[in-house]
């Protein structure tokens, strides 16, 4: 016998493009309102014009990482009107290590990696400013330093990657400040300026530019 039979719902839902959205973050599709922040460093003995290569890190020496877009190490400035959450982070280093994190100069978090470790972690509960300030009532500071805690140079790599977060506040201005890797000189450029020949001593230097990455809606 062969009759219809009334349709309801829609079917199964298509879950095939999730990717463990309950443990992991897929990707970085941002939410509205968010702006993507990267920080690290690379400690070698190589030169190079990126802003965020370094040299290597000395005996018991410590380092602040650097704000890819800009070239100045942090602390980094949260905005009044704003929040930060660090989401996810990579390391690896030929030396013992430690990385902490300061909020408004007061340590947060701390973390100690052996030499020849590659770390990374995608946190579900991320470190952000949300927790002290979910209304960003006032502008905050970020830090995120490494120590060299073994018996050598350490040469290695630290990144953050982070999310700016706008919660009731204006737009972000157009420009933003960079640093010469060569000099230390300071200037304003505009947010999607990446190739920057430093006025004061005509070096190139290269930061990078998140600001095109749009948010969803």
């Amino acid at each position: 016998m062969v009759y219809t039979v009334p349709t309801r719902g829609i079917g199964k839902p298509d879950y095939s493009k999730e990717v463990s959205s309950g443990k992991e973050r897929a990707g970085l599709a941002l939410g509205y309102g968010q702006t993507l922040k990267l920080f690290g460093c690379v400690l070698d003995v190589l030169p190079s014009p990126f802003a965020w290569v370094l040299p290597q890190l000395a005996i018991g020496a410590s380092a602040s990482v650097v704000d890819y877009e800009t070239g100045l190490s942090t602390p980094y400035v949260i905005p009044k009107g704003y929040t930060i959450a660090l989401i996810a982070g990579g390391y690896s280093a030929d030396q013992d290590a430690r990385v902490r994190f300061f909020i408004d100069g007061f340590l947060v978090v701390t973390g100690v990696s052996g030499s020849g470790i590659q770390g990374y972690e995608n946190k579900i509960i991320s470190i952000t400013t949300a927790t002290i300030d979910p209304t960003g009532a006032t502008a905050h500071t970020l830090d995120i330093q490494i120590t060299n805690l073994g018996g050598a140079i350490l040469s290695g790599s630290i990144d953050w990657t982070g999310l700016l977060q706008k919660v009731g506040s204006p737009p972000l201005p157009p420009d933003k400040k960079v640093r010469c890797k060569w000099c230390g000189h300071e200037h304003t450029v505009p947010n999607k300026t990446t190739y920057i020949t430093c006025p004061e001593c005509k070096k190139l230097f290269i930061v990078a530019d998140y600001s095109q990455k749009k948010s969803t809606t």
